[in-house]
């Protein structure tokens, strides 16, 4: 398996780079290590359709195992091309998870 991008995230926010892949439509799989966290998410056609997680994050369906990696400010990431034939268990698409992702973290509107 050879990484044709990689790199850290406080340098590309996760964020960016799915909307990177996306954009290109790549397939393959995207490595991402954080302290002592592991996750690989698997893309097709530039759309995360599988992401495999910690065993004390396996409880999230696979919308808040995205919206779990969309938090991950520190860390590094390897994306290798690959065929991807997975079903797709996440089921929101990248434009879509990072519209949920900042309505999640927007600041609740103040009271005048």
């Amino acid at each position: 398996r050879t990484a044709t991008l990689s790199g850290q995230l406080v340098h590309v926010a996760i964020g960016r780079l799915l909307s990177l892949l996306a954009a290109e439509k790549r397939k393959g799989q995207l490595l991402l290590v954080r302290r002592d966290e592991i996750a690989t998410a698997f893309l097709r056609d530039g759309q995360v359709v599988r992401i495999d997680v910690p065993a004390e994050r396996e409880q999230l369906d696979g919308a808040g195992r995205l919206l779990w990696l969309l938090d991950w400010l520190h860390g590094r990431f390897e994306f290798a091309p690959s065929d991807v034939t997975d079903p797709d268990t996440v089921g929101l698409s990248t434009p879509h998870a990072l519209m949920r992702h900042a309505r999640l973290h927007e600041d609740p509107p103040t009271a005048p």
